[in-house]
């Protein structure tokens, strides 16, 4: 298997290319690099060569010429041979790049990360896209479930290939051991998030979902953040980030003119938080706000919920709303004479002249 980008010169005829059944052809191809399917009949992973080759096609059956003139067309659409792989910007009409860190891993010598494999350009969606990234080391995570992986990001695309699916799996638009894209003309917002402790993933959200993908560290989750906002700057609407401060401010206009309810809001404000569904640690919260849900049964509230039940509350009484003075944890009656006694036995430590660290300062809720 010889990728057109890996070719170091066209496929092309030789004069000496005469097959035994009629004189068909013979078509010369020069690859700095290829990948050997089914070695020895075994199947098994692709093995990777990486050195120059020279190989030579024989046509017994048929001639060559329609090959050749179909690689021919193919590679003009990729802007010449080796275009794929070029992340230096040397070629005419090739997009702007922007260098990315280094991802904490030696590096082949097109940029790619040594230690993993290859990226599989077949996932991308059309022939002549170009690479904008090295291939960068990446994880897909979902509540109960991370998937290392890869990442890369072309002129039309942000593209997720999993370890696990290697070359040659079936591309979809979620993850789930499957290679994963998002088109730049799809993307409907993007959201900086927290791994762990480390300020390194980027949420993608599109019109079906969103992806929550981590990278080694920030530096290469903003070079991959800048380079979508670099290929959809020409949109009529900025492609907005969630986490910064402009869109809350924007959200917050929205929702005092009511152009946006509350439960919208406040999954902005979440989000703008750094949290996610995709993050059980940080998993997005709302306020608890009512103390009564309906009373259509018998139990004091209607277990069916729904509509019925929503319709019976209320919310010009007063009755109807939690304590709002006071946190969920204090809520119950015996629980808050527990911090009402705390309370009064720091004050009474501090006035008794012991002094005591900052640590020891009276406080009713923590």
């Amino acid at each position: 298997r010889v990728a057109f980008a890996d070719m170091s010169s066209p496929p092309s005829l030789v004069a000496d290319g005469v097959g035994p059944s009629g004189g068909r052809g013979t078509v010369e191809i020069g690859a700095g690099r290829h990948a050997v399917i089914g070695e020895n009949n075994v199947v098994g992973p692709y093995r990777q060569v990486r050195e120059a080759t020279e190989f030579r096609i024989a046509f017994r059956f048929s001639g060559p010429e329609a090959m050749v003139e179909a690689c021919g067309g193919l590679m003009r659409g990729t802007g010449g041979v080796g275009a794929a792989v070029s992340f230096g910007g040397d070629l005419d009409g090739a997009p702007p790049t922007i260098p990315l860190p280094d991802s904490g891993g030696p590096e082949s010598q097109d940029g790619d990360r040594a230690d993993l494999p290859p990226f599989d350009r077949a996932n991308f969606e059309t022939v002549g896209e170009c690479p904008l990234s090295p291939t960068l080391a990446c994880s897909a995570r979902t509540p109960l479930l991370e998937e290392r992986g890869m990442a890369v990001v072309t002129d039309r695309a942000l593209y997720f290939q999993p370890i696990s699916a290697g070359l040659g799996a079936t591309k979809e638009t979620s993850t789930r051991g499957r290679p994963a894209s998002w088109p730049h003309g799809s993307l409907v917002g993007l959201a900086r998030r927290y791994d762990g402790l480390r300020d390194a993933g980027l949420e993608v959200y599109a019109p079906d979902g969103s992806a929550l993908l981590t990278f080694d560290g920030p530096r290469a989750r903003e070079a991959v953040l800048r380079l979508i906002l670099d290929r959809t700057s020409g949109r009529r609407i900025p492609l907005p980030v969630l986490t910064d401060r402009s869109y809350v401010e924007q959200a917050s206009e929205l929702w005092h003119a009511g152009r946006i309810d509350n439960y919208e809001y406040l999954l902005v404000l979440n989000s703008a938080a750094g949290r996610s569904f995709h993050d059980l640690s940080r998993y997005p919260v709302m306020p608890w706000v009512l103390s009564e849900y309906g009373t259509g049964s018998e139990g004091g509230g209607d277990a069916r919920g729904g509509e019925a039940a929503r319709a019976r509350i209320d919310l010009d009484d007063e009755g109807n709303y939690r304590d709002l003075s006071r946190p969920i944890g204090a809520l119950n009656e015996e629980r808050y004479k527990g911090f009402e006694a705390r309370y009064e036995s720091l004050l009474q430590s501090q006035g008794s002249g012991d002094g005591g660290s900052p640590l020891d300062a009276p406080f009713l809720y923590g």
